[in-house]
């Protein structure tokens, strides 16, 4: 495992962060569903250019999408997600 310096926006939703400066492990998200019983579902999503982070003890904080973070993530995923983005901006 690696850890990439990025903006919060170009990190994958789902993928693991921490802060530059920090040691708590975030998740990524762009959505928030609260379950409180029959039919009482809420889905929550974030404004444009903001992200969720979610904490593993539960915690919630709205950030701003140019913000950079810390990817914690492996080399194959890595490989793949950087081969994705030149693929798709000089496709052949």
């Amino acid at each position: 495992m690696i850890k990439v310096i990025m903006p919060l926006r170009d990190i994958p939703i789902g993928s693991k962060v921490s802060k530059k400066t920090g040691d708590k492990i975030y998740t990524i998200r762009d959505q928030i569903k609260i379950y409180g019983g029959q039919d009482l579902t809420k889905e929550i999503k974030v404004s444009e250019g903001t992200r969720f982070l979610v904490a593993e003890n539960g915690d919630i904080q709205v950030v701003d999408g140019n913000l950079e973070f810390l990817w914690h993530v492996e080399y194959h995923t890595l490989f793949s997600f950087l081969d994705m983005k030149i693929n798709y901006s000089h496709p052949q």
